[in-house]
């Protein structure tokens, strides 16, 4: 075979395997000076300067609707189009938590940054109850260390939140892959910490990015999880669907 052939086709190969990642966080509320999903968010992007792979930044206010539009018109500025989405937002003292889905519900433990609260209401009236994410999570969480693992909690529940409610409408309005990461709350990181975190998250995204996009969600009730696990499953995948079907 040619060799000029043989190189063009390499370099044509390695351009479709570069993927270009929106990364969005949150701003701070509640009264605190930070929010983590920021702090961790611009730890992450220079991970990526060596890479392949592009990743855009997005911030997001901690409101209501408005955070989902907000990423709407990150994503249709993007100079160069997303491949996929992953949406950062914090949450308690936890884990990095790894979310599978959005559900169809709004309710506040307390106002928004606009001062809005919500009180049980469904995002959109009359749609489906949950939505599966439409990242393979439970190839990105397989691909880490045992040790990394340990510091990754499977939910199915992202809360009812401003997050959640940038998941859900996220999941039903965008035409391409779009997940969320939770990271632990400001307050219990260190700085150390947090670059652990932005490590693990950077090696969850590189997976999901060798891998071919898809719009297939993930499962999002308790009885796709069961069918799931029928399913021929590495045994960490069928670990992560156990984990998960014992969420429900």
């Amino acid at each position: 075979m040619n060799k000029t052939f043989m190189l063009v086709c390499f370099l044509i190969m390695g351009q479709v395997q570069a993927k270009h990642i929106l990364l969005s966080y949150f701003d701070p509320f509640g009264g605190n000076p930070t929010n983590n999903s920021e702090t961790i968010a611009k730890k992450i992007k220079p991970l990526f300067e060596n890479s392949e792979h592009e990743v855009t930044l997005c911030k997001l206010n901690t409101v209501y609707d408005k955070a989902h539009e907000q990423l709407l018109d990150c994503y249709h500025s993007l100079d160069r189009p997303a491949d996929f989405i992953v949406s950062l937002g914090e949450t308690g003292c936890h884990q990095i938590k790894v979310e599978t889905r959005g559900i169809n519900y709004d309710r506040s433990y307390g106002p928004d940054n606009d001062g809005i609260e919500r009180f049980g209401v469904e995002i959109i009236p009359g749609a489906k109850a949950s939505l599966g994410v439409t990242l393979p999570m439970e190839k990105a969480f397989c691909s880490l260390s045992e040790e990394d693992r340990k510091k990754v909690y499977i939910s199915h529940s992202a809360g009812s939140f401003v997050c959640n409610n940038t998941l859900y409408l996220g999941l039903t309005k965008f035409d391409i892959p779009y997940t969320f990461i939770h990271v632990p709350n400001a307050k219990c990181s260190s700085d150390n910490d947090n670059h652990k975190y932005a490590q693990i998250i950077s090696d969850m995204i590189t997976e999901l990015a060798t891998r071919e996009q898809s719009l297939t969600a993930m499962p999002a009730t308790k009885d796709e999880v069961k069918m799931k696990l029928n399913e021929n499953l590495n045994s960490c995948e069928s670990m992560f669907y156990r984990i998960l079907r014992g969420e429900y």
